[in-house]
């Protein structure tokens, strides 16, 4: 059975400026090894990446690489309704949204509490760069992992990366423009 992680959207930031992490978790999800998850929430925060080549780039990466579950919970106004529970969240997931969201009523806070019962509905790690995030999932029992860990499970060391953002490829027509103006 496959190591199951569900992805915050600053993981796919990782895929995008570190090709050789995305190579790595290629591989590993190619041999069965890893399932990377994410929902409608990450989906629609990599959408809204303001970069247009960028914010393409990442959501192929997200394509290729990830499988699409339901969100572990709703919110009025947040997400779209068909992609999760009606209504909130379902009774197993409720303390794990109350707990990540505390008192917080700012929009990010009440999305990473939907991430977070989405990993713990799928019985998932949880990945995130957020440190507060994974304390507040980690304190309801969701298992999470930092960029490191999660590519260390797949032979990648982030330490020793330099990061390398993939290139836009460049229409032929532009590139004899480009030598035309220097």
């Amino acid at each position: 059975m496959p190591r199951r992680v569900v992805i915050d959207g600053n993981i796919v930031d990782y895929l995008y400026d570190y090709p050789g992490a995305r190579q790595a978790v290629k591989q590993a999800t190619g041999a069965g090894q890893l399932e990377l998850l994410v929902d409608q929430i990450v989906v629609d925060q990599i959408a809204r990446t303001r970069d247009s080549v960028r914010r393409e780039r990442m959501l192929a990466h997200v394509a290729e690489l990830c499988s699409y579950v339901p969100q572990g919970a709703s919110a009025f106004g947040i997400g779209r309704f068909g992609f999760g529970p009606f209504g909130g969240a379902a009774p197993a997931q409720q303390p794990v949204v109350s707990a990540v969201r505390g008192n917080a009523t700012n929009i990010g806070t009440v999305l990473d509490s939907i991430i977070a019962a989405t990993a713990h509905r799928e019985h998932a790690a949880l990945a995130t760069n957020d440190a507060r995030l994974r304390a507040r999932a980690a304190a309801e029992g969701v298992e999470t992992l930092t960029p490191a860990q999660l590519f260390a499970e797949v032979g990648f060391d982030l330490g020793t990366a330099i990061a390398t953002p993939m290139l836009p490829a460049v229409p032929d027509g532009h590139a004899a423009q480009r030598r035309s103006d220097r």
